[in-house]
């Protein structure tokens, strides 16, 4: 075992720094979630590509604020800071100068790991990832060989398609091409670098061309929002933070979004709610269960999913004005910023060995800022001089400067052991104040 150990010693940066990644996204994601399931509840009214919006930007805030937060550690996040202020009371002439100010440290968790854990559980990321990297590659083989094979869709059935012919013509609309394959149970939309629309036979066969057309303008709809690019975004996030149960619900919201968003682009168009959940429902009783969905947005890809969308069509209210999104979303990123910007100070570190044990000196900091004013007003900053790590002191008058050259050195040592007695007993504020009053008044720290 030490063998090994020895020789992945190179890496155990490396390995600390995932495994730290790994643990901060679990809490980020955790309240990252909860955040955009509030904006998605009570901003109304919300439609499904608002509400999609709301979910990606919070998937792209789960990935990036562990990162955000590493690199804060690095430039010196070590913990916060709680600060409080003693000021001489009314009437008071024992305090005649500025108030003492100190504040006290709030240290980071730390989480100590066994060296084997750190690497075995870096290892055990790394070869599940692989895995998932493995399976992707095949499903792009797939998709690569559908849209090789495929066949085009013959002239007359095209002339059937009023809404297809429609999308064809417009001037901006993305280039699509309209295929027709057996390799296919449901329609899907393939895009990336090529879009294309394909079509199972069975479909074409047992359906009204006014539904098949539906069906195309659904999956024309996922090319246009662009969803064959961000789905491949997404399920690469899925597969590298597939231990992160937050990521799987963010998908799962996606999703459903990404669906009940390319509906409503067609009841936009056709205004027929009825017959295109009519639909919706043959093509789920004609098609063979548990469905093989392969790597690209399809009509649907659960029975779960395909009763909710039919439900959505069915019972929720829809605006003949498309919404846009950005007002939501940026709200959703806001409060990600947020979150992350309030807990990187405190977010946990990851190290080899047992947790050290905590230093008197770590709880506080006391630093003085000694200014000079002159009669006029005019502040000139004279000296700073660090007494030791605890409390700040801010004064700013003449007097200042001699009553901290005078000041006793151990002082500071006594103010510690004060300090860290308030720290270990968890002393309530009022007690806590009237021993740093007492200890003010015997040191002369006016």
């Amino acid at each position: 075992m030490n063998a090994v150990l020895h020789a992945l010693a190179p890496y155990q940066s490396a390995a600390l720094a995932l495994v730290a990644y790994l643990v901060t996204s679990l809490w980020i994601g955790a309240t990252v979630t909860a955040l955009a399931m509030l904006v998605v509840r009570f901003w109304k009214p919300l439609d499904a590509a608002a509400r999609y919006a709301v979910w990606y930007v919070a998937l792209i805030a789960v990935v990036l604020g562990p990162i955000v937060t590493s690199a804060g550690m690095q430039r010196g996040w070590h913990g916060g800071t709680v600060t409080q202020q003693l000021g001489a009371p009314a009437g008071d002439v024992r305090f005649p100068h500025a108030p003492l100010r100190y504040a006290l440290r709030v240290e980071r968790p730390a989480i100590a790991l066994p060296p084997y854990l750190a690497f075995g559980a870096a290892a055990l990321w790394l070869l599940i990832v692989l895995g998932g990297a493995a399976r992707f590659g095949a499903g792009t083989v797939v998709l690569a060989r559908l849209k090789r094979d495929a066949l085009p869709l013959a002239p007359e059935r095209r002339a059937a398609l009023p809404l297809w012919r429609t999308y064809a013509t417009a001037e901006r609309a993305r280039h699509v091409r309209l295929c027709v394959s057996d390799r296919v149970e449901v329609p899907v939309a393939v895009g990336l670098f090529d879009g294309m629309v394909v079509l199972p036979q069975h479909v074409l066969d047992a359906f009204e061309p006014s539904d098949v057309d539906r069906f195309v303008l659904h999956e024309l709809a996922h090319l246009e929002r662009r969803d064959d690019w961000t789905t491949v975004v997404q399920r690469l996030i899925q597969m590298v933070m597939f231990f992160n149960p937050a990521v799987h619900v963010i998908a799962r919201r996606l999703d459903l979004e990404r669906e009940i968003a390319c509906d409503d682009r067609v009841i936009e168009a056709t205004s027929d709610v009825r017959s295109y959940a009519v639909g919706l429902t043959r093509m789920a009783e004609s098609t063979a269960w548990p469905h093989r969905g392969i790597a690209a947005p399809a009509i649907f890809i659960t029975r779960h999913q395909l009763s909710l969308r039919v439900e959505e069509l069915l019972t929720r209210p829809r605006s003949a004005a498309r919404r846009f999104a950005i007002a939501p979303a940026v709200v959703a990123l806001a409060a990600s910023l947020g979150v992350v910007a309030a807990a990187a100070p405190l977010a946990p570190t990851v190290g080899f060995g047992s947790a050290p044990a905590a230093d008197a000196r770590a709880f506080t900091q006391i630093r003085t800022e000694m200014v000079l004013v002159d009669r006029n007003g005019k502040r000139t900053t004279i000296d700073e001089k660090r007494l030791g790590v605890g409390v700040m002191v801010v004064r700013g008058d003449e007097q200042t400067v001699t009553e901290l050259r005078a000041l006793d050195p151990g002082s500071a040592t006594q103010f510690h052991a004060l300090l860290k007695k308030i720290h270990d007993d968890k002393l309530a504020p009022a007690s806590a104040a009237e021993l740093l009053r007492t200890f003010q008044a015997q040191h002369s720290l006016h």
